[in-house]
């Protein structure tokens, strides 16, 4: 059961065939379904099992273990599955790998990553980062929501970059981060929340660009689409730290979803048909 029906297999297949002399990769991906620990706790709700491990159902081969901030002492376990989604109630999670160390991204020198959220409250923030240290994801209680964004000093200058999804007068707002400071202003009007009065469900997707590769001191580009349209203002070329190619998500205590995560390699030359080839699928799949 997921957040919406989407065509991210049909669309992974058609960009292989498309893209085929440009080696396009799946690296790994999660759809969220099929969680069986029974990870329970009375104080998170109903709840399948905790994040755990990526399952692979939307294609890739690389499967890792999700990092989490701890639970609180009285709010119970902070990151859940529900029904076939993943649930952010406070702090972040991360996935357990270096991209950088994957062969097929240090070869074609950048990578996709796409993924639907939702945030859970009118009030609520999700945000998806860019290289911090696994170690600091876990070492941190639930405050660590905003830890890759502006509060924690030993946490935020090992993000490269981020992107957070709020709401401004029920109108969607970006802001965009890099080593812990915002870059530019609020970015208002980024993706529609208020047609129907409810908290909509959105597909971003960000592409990230390193032509002269991932080293430390190395420009690299995060650029940010949302429901098929680059966002105006929402890219952040930044000089790598060498540090951890991660990729994460948090959200404060309103809470947030997140689902169809899929991290996809594709070089330079397929970058455009890629991007192209989602957002004609993403307007096929809102026009069904």
């Amino acid at each position: 059961m997921k957040m919406q029906s989407t065509v991210i297999l049909a669309a992974t297949a058609a960009i292989l065939g498309i893209t085929s002399l440009a080696s396009a990769t799946v690296i790994l991906s999660d759809n969220f379904d099929g969680r069986t620990n029974g990870n329970s706790d009375p104080l998170a709700g109903t709840l399948d099992s905790d994040w755990g491990s990526n399952n692979n159902t939307l294609g890739g081969s690389i499967t890792q273990t999700y990092v989490t901030t701890p639970d609180r002492t009285s709010g119970g376990v902070q990151q859940t599955v529900q029904s076939g989604t993943g649930v952010l109630r406070f702090g972040a999670t991360a996935i357990n790998y270096d991209l950088h160390t994957n062969s097929t991204v240090t070869t074609n020198k950048s990578y996709v990553v796409n993924f639907d959220f939702q945030r859970a409250a009118a009030t609520g923030f999700v945000a998806v980062f860019f290289g911090a240290e696994p170690s600091s994801v876990s070492a941190k209680d639930a405050n660590a929501a905003f830890g890759p964004i502006n509060q924690i000093p030993d946490y935020a200058p090992t993000v490269e970059a981020a992107f957070l999804f709020q709401n401004n007068s029920n109108v969607g707002r970006v802001q965009v981060f890099s080593f812990g400071t915002q870059q530019g202003g609020n970015i208002d009007n980024a993706y529609d929340d208020t047609t129907t009065g409810t908290i909509g469900i959105h597909q971003a997707e960000v592409l990230v660009e390193a032509p002269n590769g991932f080293g430390a001191g190395n420009p690299i580009t995060y650029t940010l689409k949302i429901d098929g349209i680059t966002v105006p203002g929402a890219v952040v070329t930044a000089i790598s730290d060498g540090g951890s190619g991660t990729v994460g998500f948090s959200s404060n205590q309103a809470g947030g979803k997140v689902d169809n995560l899929v991290i996809t390699s594709v070089p330079e030359p397929a970058t455009i048909g890629l991007l192209t080839l989602s957002g004609l699928m993403i307007g096929r799949r809102r026009r069904s």
